[in-house]
């Protein structure tokens, strides 16, 4: 599965002399298999300037398609009262191409169907990373949860079919996933609202294991934020303690002519605001969480699509802290995150 906000290069071996130029198709599309497009979404044209003699008898000709790919997807926040299997619809795209060469004897370089997700890897991964070998797309394998709640457990839906197969389980009742036909169900969501639930949660898929502790907080108003994760997918951070809200204003002045032959009433301003505008700020603070969390943050402040889940009325927010220290055990022996954002429109509506 190609992660597009990290690049992903595509390769070919030239083996052969006198070719000038090799022509990249490449298919983008959402949907079944069988939407593939008749005609390429991208057709690029490459020069080849090594040359293949005796002493060199290859050269490489390379395409770098992630940024490509990032303009067809169409993210959707996920959102159910129920606990229930939701497909990633906008979220996964299918890629497929190949390179031609107009000139020369060089076969064709066919690319395969492969899915891409808008997600990253870290530069010590290396080139072309891959999703967790356990089909959960997460950031942590324990969580802290709000009671009053939900969570999402986005995974890779790797099998169909009866419970035992292609089942992901909650607390040993299964919950079967669909078959793998398109790309709205290449990565499903197992989407839980934990008020349905009066014990902690052992989310089970192929042998793999998500832990969710139920915290009920008692004097502030728990907020959840939904984020795009490193593995393009919907990842939920409970927020417990106290929250404080701000605003910021933006204005622009001139100075008026309050004056009338030669007289003026002291009522009228002399300088008058126009173009008045404010944007909200929001701080939270997390409460008390386990050192894995550390990572959970990291992917939230690098996170482009953050949202307050707000009873499925997703409210668009940006991330305002900038910098960030992280806190271990050893050090600090309790740790707690605090986190500001934005909400990411004007308070005045301007559209």
């Amino acid at each position: 599965m190609i992660l597009t906000r990290s690049p992903y290069y595509i390769n070919d071996t030239i083996i052969y002399a006198d070719i000038p130029r090799g022509i990249l198709a490449l298919y983008i599309w959402e949907g079944l298999v069988s939407d593939k497009p008749a005609s390429p979404t991208y057709e690029i044209t490459k020069e080849i300037y090594g040359v293949v003699t005796i002493d060199s008898p290859t050269t490489e000709l390379t395409f770098e398609i992630s940024n490509l790919i990032r303009d067809y997807y169409n993210h959707v926040p996920v959102f159910s009262l129920d606990t229930e299997i939701i497909e990633n619809g906008g979220g996964v795209l299918f890629v497929e191409g190949e390179i031609t060469y107009p000139v020369g004897i060089q076969p064709t370089e066919v690319i395969s169907r492969m899915s891409a997700i808008d997600g990253y890897g870290y530069f010590m991964e290396g080139a072309n990373p891959d999703i967790p070998d356990n089909n959960f797309l997460l950031s942590n394998n324990y969580y802290v949860v709000n009671k009053q709640g939900f969570f999402n457990v986005p995974f890779r839906n790797t099998a169909a079919g009866e419970a035992g197969s292609g089942a992901i389980y909650i607390n040993g009742t299964p919950y079967l996933t669909t078959p793998i036909n398109s790309t709205a169900n290449q990565v499903n969501n197992l989407w839980i609202n934990l008020s349905f639930f009066d014990e902690n949660i052992e989310v089970v898929y192929l042998g793999e294991t998500i832990y969710l502790e139920l915290q009920t907080e008692c004097k502030y108003q728990p907020v959840d934020v939904m984020f795009l994760n490193k593995y393009g997918s919907w990842e939920i951070m409970s927020f417990f303690k106290a929250q404080r809200k701000s605003i910021n204003t933006d204005s622009k002045d001139f100075k008026n002519n309050v004056a009338t032959a030669g007289a003026y009433l002291t009522n009228k301003a002399q300088y008058q605001r126009y173009n008045v505008n404010g944007m909200e700020s929001l701080k939270l603070n997390s409460g008390y969480l386990p050192e894995s969390y550390n990572e959970t943050v990291t992917q939230l402040l690098l996170s482009e699509k953050v949202y307050l889940l707000n009873g499925g009325n997703h409210i668009p927010m940006k991330i305002n802290t900038q910098s960030y220290e992280f806190k271990t055990r050893i050090n600090d022996k309790l740790i707690s995150h605090e986190i500001d954002m934005q909400y990411a429109f004007d308070l005045i509506n301007n559209i």
